[in-house]
């Protein structure tokens, strides 16, 4: 008896060796990386989802306020009534006009154009400035400044 279990193990210990792999080495690699692709595709599913739900809750933000801002009363009609509009906004500078040593400036306010000088008096009492590429024009105690480019 002691024969038969000795052949016993002698044999069942060379089966176990002999057995082969259930999966050779290339496939367990290639079942590794698939794995990792999964997994890697799986995080940008993810990624997208949080991109989406980011995306709606700044449209839902963004409704919310243009929700509110329809049901608080519009008070900038009120605030431009309040504040008076400075009298210097209102003039356009179109051009800037030497002739030897005299200097016009021409300027346009409400579609009437009309031509001042610097350092001399005018019929608008504007207090006209011209400092190399600046014009500084000054009325009641207001003042615009425009800014020139190249050679005038």
């Amino acid at each position: 008896m002691i024969a038969f279990s000795l052949c016993f193990m002698l044999f069942s210990e060379v089966g176990v060796q002999a057995a082969p792999q259930l999966t050779p080495e290339p496939l367990q690699e290639q079942l590794r990386q698939v794995s990792e692709l999964r997994n890697e595709e799986l995080a940008e599913l993810r990624a997208a989802a949080r991109v989406r739900k980011l995306q709606h809750e700044l449209q839902v933000a963004q409704l919310r306020h243009q929700i509110s801002a329809l049901d608080q009363p519009d008070t900038s009609a009120q605030l431009a009534e309040a504040v008076p509009e400075h009298p210097l906004a209102a003039l356009e500078l179109l051009s800037v006009v030497r002739s030897g040593e005299q200097i016009s400036i021409w300027l346009e306010h409400a579609q009437q154009r009309f031509s001042v000088q610097p350092e001399r008096s005018n019929a608008y009492a504007l207090d006209v400035r011209l400092q190399a590429n600046r014009l500084t024009l000054k009325q009641d105690g207001h003042e615009r400044t425009f800014y020139l480019q190249g050679e005038w």
